[in-house]
């Protein structure tokens, strides 16, 4: 499970490295700006699809559904890492400290990566249930799997 942690929190440490990048330079397209708030769209887009290569890797080895939100937890906090990349590379102020920091490290990932966490948790997976030919399988979603009565993963809800 550590090794799921640091997996995420690598993914989102390379997020906030290009974003805090992408904030400080002067790359433009037309109107349409990578600099300042611009920057921002790089979590947006970027941290949802981190989750599928984590969640992937972690299924792959067998984990369930707590190595997947430890997962979604090590890349909240490696986006997280945005605001004290700021606050140690370009201080806005000469006394502000990495403790200026911990709002931003706390919420950024509630912002970018927790919404998408939530939605892809509760998409249906591609892969026919076993011993079935057809239907879906809920994916590893344990909210998923909990909203049918029967037990039956291809019950109709009620």
């Amino acid at each position: 499970m550590p090794l799921t942690l640091a997996a995420g929190l690598l993914a989102g440490g390379i997020i906030a490295a290009l974003t805090v990048f992408l904030e400080h330079s002067r790359i433009a397209f037309g109107a349409y700006a990578l600099y300042g708030n611009g920057s921002l769209i790089v979590p947006s887009l970027v941290a949802p699809f981190a989750l599928y290569p984590g969640w992937t890797w972690a299924l792959r080895r067998g984990g369930r559904a707590l190595e997947l939100s430890i997962n979604v937890a090590g890349l909240h906090f490696g986006v997280g890492l945005i605001s004290a990349f700021d606050v140690i590379f370009f201080p806005q102020d000469p006394d502000l400290t990495l403790l200026d920091a911990l709002p931003g490290f706390l919420l950024s990932g509630a912002i970018f990566v927790l919404p998408a966490a939530l939605l892809a948790a509760l998409a249906p997976s591609p892969r026919p249930p076993s011993g079935s030919s057809t239907g879906w399988a809920w994916g590893s979603s344990p909210v998923a799997r909990s909203r049918s009565r029967s037990g039956d993963p291809n019950a109709p809800f009620s």
